[in-house]
């Protein structure tokens, strides 16, 4: 796990493991300055059979806000979440 990972995770108390992070920056939106991380669902195996044999199938891309004490400074996490089919299951 990397450093960077690590601090973010710390900084918005996830637990998750399968979580990555892997850059943060600024942006403007509608004339307000949002903090915003990049991430990635890494799905290691199927949730229904537990297989490892998955087809993956593309990224779909979420964004998430997320809530914090400091509201001036808006924090919205972008989340590519693993498009994946089981070869077993076939969910």
């Amino acid at each position: 796990m990397s450093s960077l990972n690590h601090c973010i995770k710390f900084e918005l108390d996830v637990k998750d493991e399968n979580i990555v992070f892997k850059d943060y920056f600024y942006k403007s939106i509608k004339l307000q300055k949002h903090k915003i991380y990049e991430a990635e669902l890494i799905q290691p195996a199927c949730p229904f059979c537990g297989s490892l044999d998955l087809l993956h199938n593309g990224n779909l891309i979420t964004n998430i806000r997320y809530l914090t004490a400091n509201a001036s400074l808006p924090v919205i996490i972008k989340l590519a979440k693993q498009r994946v089919r089981c070869r077993d299951c076939s969910r």
